[in-house]
């Protein structure tokens, strides 16, 4: 009722922390349902000797699908007061800064999906030569699938949610998502900087441990494979970000205007400085137009346009741009 009837910021507050945590909670819920989903699979091929039954192993099914329902109904409710679902909207929000905050918001848990696939799937890896040793041979290994699991399922869902978020911030981007952007790359930096130091103070303490009683093995390679996951993803992910981090931290205020999206239409000599524009500017597309022909802008200049036009191959895509002296410019490029 407060957030139906009160129109004061808090209200922005309570929508971005209901919907964001409801979109975790159906992501997440989806995700348990496919790892399951995907080691049951390996444990038909790896434990064929193991009967249970189907009731069983699906037994983890009503409950979690239960909070997928509950999750995805709340979100349909409360977003529709800021975004275009084909929810009837129950009421108008007029904060432009929550939906930037939802979506990156959303694109953080889809950057957290993917990291942990990719940290999964190294402990699996590193792990392989412990699974296969004389004193795991016996053992059940279950664990391992899990892990191999998780791994495909988090790379699957946060593959699908990033490639959805970002599509849809690309194409509504203004001054509020950059402001949001900002902030963005400021908890992605200090997150995976604490999470890196984190990883290396666990890693060292390992080897420090070992070094002192001299009991290296595959017992500190068990030990060591998950920080060492956290440790190297972590400097991937600020490598990654690293000249948007520079960027943010360098700078003496926090105005700092983010790259510009420019689609550029190189015809002579513009190609020589592709590298330099992309430097400054973010390039959505780069065409290296064949022509540019150029009409007045009066009946015989569009006549002669339409001819121009009818005369080409329609291997090309056109672009028809007004200059300055109110002239007509045609650019053709292969598609």
């Amino acid at each position: 009722m407060r957030i139906k009837k009160l129109d004061i910021n808090f209200r922005t507050v309570d929508l971005s922390v209901i919907t964001i945590s409801q979109s975790f909670i159906f992501l997440f819920s989806i995700f348990i349902i496919l790892t399951q989903s995907i080691f049951i699979i390996f444990n038909n091929f790896g434990n064929s000797s193991e009967s249970l039954s189907l009731y069983k192993r699906l037994e983890f099914l009503p409950e979690i699908l239960s909070f997928t329902v509950v999750s995805m109904f709340l979100w349909s409710y409360y977003s529709s007061g800021f975004l275009d679902t084909k929810v009837r909207k129950l009421y108008e929000i007029n904060s432009k800064v929550i939906k930037w905050a939802y979506r990156y918001s959303i694109r953080a848990i889809g950057v957290v999906f993917l990291i942990s696939s990719s940290v999964s799937m190294l402990v699996f890896l590193i792990g392989i030569p412990i699974v296969f040793s004389e004193q795991n041979l016996t053992q059940n290994n279950n664990w391992e699938f899990q892990i191999l699991s998780a791994s495909i399922s988090a790379f699957i869902i946060g593959s699908l949610t990033l490639r959805y978020i970002n599509s849809k911030i690309e194409k509504d981007n203004d001054i509020n998502g950059q402001s949001v952007q900002k902030s963005y790359i400021y908890l992605i930096a200090i997150f995976f900087a604490f999470l890196l130091i984190g990883a290396l103070i666990a890693i060292l303490t390992i080897f420090i441990r070992d070094f002192i009683s001299w009991s290296f093995g595959l017992s500190t390679l068990e030990l060591i494979r998950w920080p060492l996951s956290f440790a190297i993803n972590s400097i991937f992910i600020l490598f990654f970000y690293r000249k948007s981090i520079i960027s943010r931290f360098k700078s003496n205020n926090d105005e700092i205007k983010a790259q510009k999206i420019i689609n550029v239409i190189s015809y002579k000599n513009l190609e020589k400085y592709k590298k330099n524009i992309s430097i400054d500017y973010k390039l959505k597309t780069w065409r290296n137009s064949e022509n540019v022909l150029k009409f007045k802008s009066n009946k015989k200049g569009l006549e002669e346009l339409n001819n121009s036009l009818n005369n080409l191959n329609n291997v090309y895509e056109f672009y028809i741009v007004e200059d300055s002296n109110g002239d007509i410019l045609l650019y053709y490029y292969k598609k």
